[in-house]
């Protein structure tokens, strides 16, 4: 997997436009942010729906939490919203879901950072 010249000529144009100090650091971003999106597009990363479904359940479970700090429950939330349980459920998988993948691309983030500050040294 390489970096298109045209993601290198951003990363340069970048460093240019930035204060002396930072222009390595932005340079180094650009490139890294260019590279995890090359990542990220050559692999689809998944999330099982028994892990979403456990995510989302701790979701219910801190909401449930909070509405009962403010005095409601939710039966008070579903009239308020017009929701229902399975509504909010399906909600909270799905952002289950793209809490999982952001941790999984936060995680490449740190190492492809890595990778670059190693081919500077």
């Amino acid at each position: 997997m390489a970096l298109l010249p045209e993601d290198i000529r951003q990363a340069e144009e970048a460093a240019r436009m930035a204060p002396k100090e930072s222009a390595a650091d932005t340079r180094r971003y650009f490139l890294q942010t260019a590279f995890l999106q090359k990542a990220v597009e050559a692999s689809k990363i998944k999330v099982s729906k028994k892990e979403a479904e456990k995510w989302a359940q701790k979701m219910m479970r801190a909401m449930d939490q909070q509405l009962a700090n403010n005095g409601e429950d939710f039966k008070k939330y579903y009239e308020g919203t017009g929701t229902t349980e399975k509504e909010l459920m399906d909600e909270f998988i799905k952002e289950a879901e793209l809490i999982k993948k952001d941790i999984a691309i936060s995680k490449g983030e740190e190492y492809i950072g890595t990778l670059i500050d190693a081919s500077y040294n």
